[in-house]
């Protein structure tokens, strides 16, 4: 009986060690699998923010790629318009010598202008030299008015008697157009001279004038800067970026405007592309 009990109680002995060693074990692979299972929900954290950066990463390159595109295509046009107007002022060397050519046949009939114009009020005109050409002033009271005008032409490193014009006229008078507005200049194709009137007080109307002349023989005789900048006008004039209100006028108008806002950077909002493809070859030219 007694060896029965001493087995019953071993046999419960061991039954409890195991259970508490299986308790133990339990406990210690529940930790364990607690343990992975946060650092599996740690690293699903992380894959996520990751993916999110990825994402976003992804994002941000197919905005760049995008922006890239649109670039390239922004230079892909600009480098269109700049080899089609890379032709402006096409043979202006050979046209400036037709230009100096026609002055010399112009000669005899100019001096028989200027003859005439000599014996108006009492031979009082007063005559100074520019480069090939003259400025003439009607009288005394013009010269003190007009020539601290015409001193910032001369200033200027551009000669612009070679665009062919046999001389500035500045005139004591003071006309109107038909709707009584002031003539401040004006300009005479069959001779290429200019006129200046007494009610001009700025340098832009003399420039405007030159720019009729320059519109003249660079544009009105040669179709392909005509075509480039009858384009650059309905552009800026579309976009309202010409420079006054008188320029709205006419393409002719609108050239001699944008060349005299040019000439005194008068024009802020001036697109500097219309100054480096339509004016700034005219004057390298003129300072040949």
């Amino acid at each position: 009986m007694l060896k029965k009990n001493i087995f019953f109680i071993s046999i419960t002995l061991i039954l409890v060690v195991l259970i508490s060693y299986l308790i133990y074990d339990n406990t210690i692979k529940s930790d364990i699998i607690n343990q992975k299972n946060l650092e599996l929900g740690n690293a699903y954290n992380q894959i996520n923010a990751i993916t999110g950066e990825l994402i976003k990463a992804t994002d941000d390159i197919n905005s760049l790629n995008n922006l890239v595109i649109q670039k390239d295509s922004q230079i892909g046009n600009l480098n269109d318009t700049i080899k089609k107007q890379s032709n402006v002022i096409i043979n202006a060397n050979q046209e400036i010598n037709q230009l100096e050519e026609e002055n010399e046949n112009k000669e005899q009939q100019l001096n028989q202008l200027y003859n005439s114009l000599q014996s108006i009020g009492d031979n009082r005109i007063i005559e100074k030299s520019y480069h090939n050409t003259l400025v003439l002033y009607q009288n005394e009271l013009i010269y003190a008015r007009m020539s601290p005008l015409f001193a910032q032409i001369e200033d200027d490193p551009e000669d612009y008697s070679r665009l062919g014009i046999p001389f500035f006229y500045f005139k004591d008078e003071n006309p109107l157009t038909e709707q009584e507005k002031q003539i401040l200049g004006a300009y005479y194709s069959l001779y290429d001279y200019i006129l200046i009137y007494n009610a001009t007080n700025d340098v832009r109307v003399i420039y405007h004038e030159i720019g009729h002349i320059i519109y003249k023989n660079f544009f009105l005789n040669n179709q392909n800067n005509l075509d480039i900048w009858e384009n650059d006008y309905q552009i800026l004039k579309e976009n309202n970026l010409l420079s006054s209100e008188y320029a709205y006028t006419s393409e002719q108008e609108g050239f001699s405007e944008e060349y005299a806002a040019y000439k005194t950077d008068s024009n802020p909002l001036q697109p500097i592309e219309i100054k480096q493809t339509i004016f700034e070859p005219v004057d390298s030219f003129l300072r040949a």
